[in-house]
């Protein structure tokens, strides 16, 4: 636990850290932690809230997750967790179903606009392919 605050915090500047690396929400949340954040994270493992934000906000907590405020102990951030977390068939569901979200989402446009296996399409075509051979134009 103590090595994934310690990526999210080292986040804040650049590219992004270990578990954190290219996760846009994630970096754009470390951002926000403050210099007392961190000096009271290195001095007495008080961890950041943002840190229990950025974990709702990617999806692996669930929403009514309680966030302390002004940060908590690792103990009672991993309470949270271990209380407020899913289960690893409950992540799998979440997952498919975020995929055939984004697969509708970047498909939808293509197969509507389409006339691919639209039967009242092929039938209007035919009938004017049948009217331009026979020369009505």
């Amino acid at each position: 636990m103590k090595k994934m605050v310690d990526d999210f915090i080292d986040s804040a500047s650049g590219p992004g850290c270990g578990f954190f690396k290219g996760k846009g929400k994630a970096l754009r949340i470390a951002r926000g932690v403050t210099k007392m954040q961190k000096k009271k994270y290195m001095r007495h493992g008080i961890v950041p809230s943002a840190f229990l934000i950025c974990l709702r906000e990617m999806g692996m907590i669930r929403a009514d997750a309680p966030i302390p405020r002004g940060g908590a102990c690792v103990r009672i951030i991993n309470k949270i967790i271990k209380e407020y977390g899913f289960s690893k068939e409950q992540l799998r569901h979440i997952k498919d179903y975020r995929e055939r979200l984004q697969i509708i989402k970047t498909c939808k446009p293509e197969i509507s606009n389409s006339h691919f296996a639209c039967q009242n399409t092929i039938w209007q075509n035919l009938e004017l392919m049948k009217v331009k051979a026979n020369g009505n134009n």
